[in-house]
């Protein structure tokens, strides 16, 4: 996943295409696009950045499962198992924005309090909410939620790279204000960038909440109560994952920010729509 190479000349191709997009880690510069666009077919005007996380086996094979299961069975109410799909799915986007990056870089122990009792939290509403709304839909709006989950979900178009990620599709401002914070960090000093890299990573967040959250909410049919528990959880959780990021940054020193500043730009990948 990247491109490895200082010059046109070196570059060594090993991206792969995801259903129509072509994923590079992002900032990579024009030499390395032009030397791959002619093998590749990529439009070079459609840039588009991305959120980007690898998703387990465990989570694609729910979603095959669960789609399969909606043609071969279509008078069957499949509401478990779309249950266990959505827990699965929004247990990794936490993992990924939060608890793999607490593991990997070590952080302080008051902040690693803080983000592992945040994710507790936002853990038990989402369950909670899941289960109450999940249950009483119908078949249709099953399928609704899974086509969503469909759109984010990235396959490879071979067979050589097994991979499947989570891809949401972020604004030019956005990795502006994600980039610039964090080159004001490693040139001030990581804490002189706290707050601006902490709103960056809030929004990013956001965005990210609105594709797994907001969309699916907005697009059932469900009753007075039921869409009021849905918006209540969904606005809990970003209450949540706000207050977790903006009580955790100012714990940290400048090692622990150039850390995060990793953690984010690992999340961040350019893609290219192939022609």
């Amino acid at each position: 996943m990247g491109v490895v190479g200082n010059s046109a000349h070196e570059t060594c191709v090993s991206a792969k295409v995801h259903k129509g997009v072509i994923f590079y880690d992002a900032g990579q510069v024009a030499m390395q696009w032009a030397a791959i666009s002619g093998e590749r077919g990529i439009v070079m005007s459609d840039v588009q950045y991305f959120s980007v996380f690898e998703a387990s086996e465990r989570l694609a094979g729910l979603h095959k499962q669960f789609a399969e299961n909606m043609v071969s069975q279509p008078s069957v109410s499949h509401a478990p198992l779309l249950v266990e799909l959505l827990s699965q799915f929004l247990t990794e986007c936490l993992d990924a924005f939060f608890l793999r990056p607490v593991e990997s870089f070590g952080l302080n122990g008051t902040g690693k309090k803080v983000v592992t009792g945040g994710v507790s939290a936002i853990n038990k509403t989402l369950d909670f909410a899941i289960k109450k709304i999940v249950t009483k839909l119908g078949n249709e709006d099953l399928a609704t939620i899974s086509a969503h989950i469909e759109s984010l979900i990235q396959r490879p178009a071979d067979d050589v790279d097994s991979s499947v990620w989570v891809a949401v599709p972020l604004s030019n401002d956005l990795h502006t204000a994600l980039v610039s914070s964090i080159a004001k960090g490693r040139e001030q000093g990581g804490r002189s960038a706290a707050e601006p890299f902490s709103e960056a990573l809030c929004e990013l967040v956001n965005v990210s909440l609105k594709h797994y959250m907001e969309i699916p909410i907005s697009s059932l049919k469900m009753g007075f109560l039921m869409e009021k528990m849905a918006w209540v959880a969904n606005d809990t959780v970003k209450a949540g994952a706000k207050t977790v990021i903006r009580k955790v940054t100012p714990t940290m020193g400048d090692q622990e920010m150039e850390y995060f500043f990793q953690f984010a730009e690992s999340l961040v990948r350019e893609g290219r729509l192939v022609a």
